[in-house]
């Protein structure tokens, strides 16, 4: 990139090093110091946004494996109750513990 200086010169920037460089010889440490410090709470305010995302994305993925293994635990359950449901005899003690158990899976999980 090309920069047209105030003075009327111009100069070449490849990289944001040499930005710094011009920086520091057109305004001096406390200017080049300065844009240092800002660049560096920048990169460290990016990180932390990255870190914290990747951390919140985890965390979704862990609680949708929860409900995955919830799922397919009910699942399992209900072709359970169908069975006995299809059976001669009800057998209804058998049922409610079916159906506690779900209930108790379900509270774990929220």
């Amino acid at each position: 990139m090309i920069v047209r200086l105030k003075d009327g010169t111009q100069d070449m920037i490849f990289t944001p090093e040499h930005f710094n460089r011009l920086v520091l010889d057109k305004l001096g440490d406390d200017a080049g110091n300065y844009l240092d410090g800002r660049i560096q709470e920048l990169q460290d305010e990016a990180d932390y946004t990255a870190a914290k995302i990747d951390t919140d994305m985890d965390s979704y993925e862990a609680s949708l494996d929860s409900y995955n293994a919830l799922c397919s635990d009910l699942l399992e359950s209900i072709s359970q109750l169908r069975d006995m449901l299809s059976e001669k005899r009800i057998q209804r003690r058998n049922m409610e513990k079916i159906i506690n158990e779900m209930e108790r899976e379900i509270n774990n999980v929220y």
